[in-house]
C-alpha cells in the first residue's frame, strides 16, 4: 500500500529560523550567492525592473535567452551547514523581498515510499503538486529536497533500477514545468554525493554551492557566539582556533557545535561547575573529527 506523502511545512519569516541563519558562520559567500539567485528565481519581475532602470529602451541578448532554472544544488561533506542554510534562508529572503511570506516545504526521509512499481515517480509528482497548490497568489515558495541523490541517482549507473531512472525523468519534467509556467517556487536539492546525481539534473541547476569543512581561521566569530554569556578572552578564542588547526581531518560545524560544545555543557552541569572556554577547549582537544565523507555513488 502506498504511504501518503507528508511534506514538512514552515512559514517565513520565522524568529527561530532567523536565529539559526545568524548562527551559520563561515558561509558568507554562500549566503550572498544564494540570496541573489533565489530573489531572481522567485521575483519574476526583478529582471524587468533592473532593465527599466539601467537599460531602458535597449534590446539585450538576455531578453530572449535568459532562462533561470528553479533548481539550486548544495553539495559537500556532512555537517558543513547545507541543511541549516536551506532551512533558514527563507527568513532573511522574505525581509529582502518586502516582507512577503515565503512558504517552505521539505520532502520527508521516506520520499521513495515502499518500493512499489511507479511509486517513486508518483511521490515526486505529488511533492511538486502539493507545493504548487499551497502557495497563495502573490507569495513565494521554496521546496527543499534533502538527500537528493535518493531521487536524482544517475541513470548512467549500471546498478540504476528502472524506478530510479523513471524518478529522475519525472524530477526533470517537474523542474522544467516550474520554469516554463513561471511558478514562484525555488527548489533546493541537497546531497552529500554529488557524483551520484544524474548529470542532466546537475546541468539544470542555476546555482551549485559546494560546502567544505570550515577553515579554522574563520571560526573565531563562531566560537564567540557559542561562548556568549561567559568570560572569554581573545587568547582563549585563539586557542580554540589553534586546536581546530591541529586536527586532521578538520572539524566540521557539527563536530564543534553538536559534539564538543554539548559534551562540554553536559560535563559542566554534571560536575556542577561554570561553563566556559576552559571546558570547551578541553573537550575539543579530546574530540576526534568525524571521518571525511567519501563523495562516491
Amino acid at each position: 500500500m502506498t504511504k501518503a506523502l507528508a511534506l514538512h511545512y514552515t512559514s517565513h519569516p520565522h524568529k527561530d529560523y532567523a536565529r539559526l541563519y545568524e548562527q551559520i558562520f563561515g558561509l558568507d559567500s554562500h549566503k550572498q550567492q544564494l540570496m541573489a539567485m533565489l530573489r531572481l528565481i522567485l521575483d519574476k519581475d526583478a529582471y524587468k525592473r533592473w532593465k527599466e532602470k539601467h537599460h531602458k529602451g535597449s534590446t539585450l541578448f538576455a531578453d530572449k535567452s535568459l532562462v533561470i532554472s528553479p533548481l539550486v544544488i548544495f553539495s559537500g561533506d556532512v555537517g558543513c551547514g547545507k541543511t541549516e542554510l536551506a532551512q533558514s534562508i527563507a527568513t532573511p529572503l522574505a525581509h529582502k523581498m518586502g516582507g512577503k511570506t515565503i512558504h517552505c516545504y521539505e520532502t520527508p526521509s521516506d520520499i521513495r515510499g515502499g518500493g512499489h512499481v511507479g511509486e517513486l515517480s508518483t511521490r515526486i509528482t505529488a511533492a511538486f503538486d502539493q507545493a504548487r497548490a499551497n502557495i497563495p497568489k502573490g507569495e513565494y515558495g521554496i521546496m527543499i529536497i534533502d538527500e537528493g541523490d535518493d531521487l536524482a541517482t544517475s541513470r548512467e549507473q549500471n546498478q540504476a533500477h528502472h524506478e530510479d531512472r523513471a524518478g529522475v525523468n519525472v524530477l526533470i519534467k517537474e523542474l522544467e514545468r516550474f520554469a516554463k509556467e513561471g511558478i514562484d517556487i525555488a527548489v533546493i536539492l541537497i546531497t552529500n554525493r554529488l557524483s551520484a546525481l544524474d548529470p542532466a539534473v546537475i546541468r539544470r541547476a542555476s546555482l551549485h554551492l559546494q560546502f567544505d569543512r570550515p577553515d579554522p581561521e574563520s571560526l573565531a566569530p563562531f566560537f564567540k557566539s557559542l561562548l556568549t554569556g561567559t568570560s572569554v578572552s581573545d587568547e582563549q578564542i585563539q586557542e580554540l582556533v589553534d586546536v581546530c588547526k591541529s586536527k586532521q581531518p578538520l572539524f566540521n560545524f557539527s563536530d564543534i557545535r553538536r559534539r564538543a560544545f554539548v559534551q562540554a555543557f553536559v560535563d559542566s552541569v554534571h560536575e556542577d561547575r561554570a561553563f566556559g572556554p576552559e571546558v570547551f577547549i578541553e573537550k575539543l582537544k579530546q574530540l576526534k573529527p568525524s571521518p571525511t565523507f567519501i563523495s562516491e555513488p
